[in-house]
């Protein structure tokens, strides 16, 4: 009995440091600065952004700050951010003056892609994106669906490309 505990004891540390290394490895490729490549993107319902941009940056504690910037197709700028772990836990979104707008959480998928639950300053879920980064780390697409804050049904594929 006492060798099956310790393989079982061995076999969960196994996949707690691999799961840790997924996570860490979801999100390297992810840091730096990518734009809205407009045109290799689409929005239901429209239209969608005039431009915007991503950066995501690694802090001291292991965690990951997107800054996310941009113009809506009204011509309105905007910007919020997080700072998340990919843990599936709720974090706070928050606008250019610090105030609380939603919450996102973001956890790894069995594929290696990263799923991204927002949701409203309520807790409502609003849109779940799936991010997927190219495999030479030069793009991410956010593949999102959901429901707009007028309750219409939301279809997007947003494409991102890395500054350079």
């Amino acid at each position: 009995m006492n060798t099956l505990r310790r393989l079982l004891a061995s076999a969960v540390l196994v996949l707690l440091i691999q799961g840790t290394g997924l996570a860490a490895d979801a999100d390297d490729a992810i840091l730096g600065t990518f734009d809205l490549n407009k045109a290799k993107s689409t929005f239901s319902p429209g239209p969608g952004p005039q431009r915007g941009s991503f950066t995501h940056t690694r802090n001291a504690d292991g965690s990951v700050t997107w800054t996310n910037e941009g113009v809506n197709a009204q011509g309105n700028a905007g910007k919020t951010s997080a700072t998340y772990k990919l843990d599936g836990k709720d974090y706070a979104v928050t606008n250019a003056t610090g105030e609380k707008v939603g919450s996102i959480a973001m956890r790894v998928l069995p594929d290696g892609n990263v799923e991204a639950t927002n949701k409203t300053a309520e807790g409502k879920t609003t849109i779940v994106n799936i991010r997927t980064i190219a495999a030479d780390g030069q793009s991410f697409t956010l593949t999102g669906k959901g429901t707009n804050a007028q309750g219409q049904p939301v279809s997007n594929v947003i494409v991102y490309e890395r500054r350079r």
